[in-house]
């Protein structure tokens, strides 16, 4: 009986043994799996402020000053140009240091 109970304990011994290294064995995979989401996940994160960064300049383009794209519609549509009634053109937006100088000029 006591050479069974011996063989029991280091099976026992042998299973836990294996057990650990299958433990260790997922430890690293998941590590490694952890360590490349958040390498994707903080490139997520510059490709968003990229982004926003580019839609502010097209933004400031198309709407903001006396040279935006909107402003020189509504120049157009001042001189008589008609717009199309499906598809209005906003009004533009004067950068502050735009505004002074045009009501300095007005003055």
């Amino acid at each position: 009986m006591a050479i069974l109970k011996i063989i029991q304990i280091a099976w026992r011994q042998y299973a836990q043994s294996e057990n650990q290294k299958r433990v260790y064995a997922l430890a690293e995979e998941l590590l490694k799996r952890v360590g490349d989401f958040v390498k994707r996940f903080d490139k997520v994160g510059r490709d968003i402020d990229t982004l926003q960064k580019d839609y502010d300049e097209a933004y400031k383009k198309a709407y903001t000053g006396r040279q935006s794209i909107v402003q020189k519609a509504n120049d157009l549509k001042a001189l008589g140009a008609k717009e199309n009634a499906n598809s209005p053109i906003p009004t533009a937006e004067l950068l502050l240091d735009e505004q002074t100088a045009s009501d300095t000029e007005n003055d």
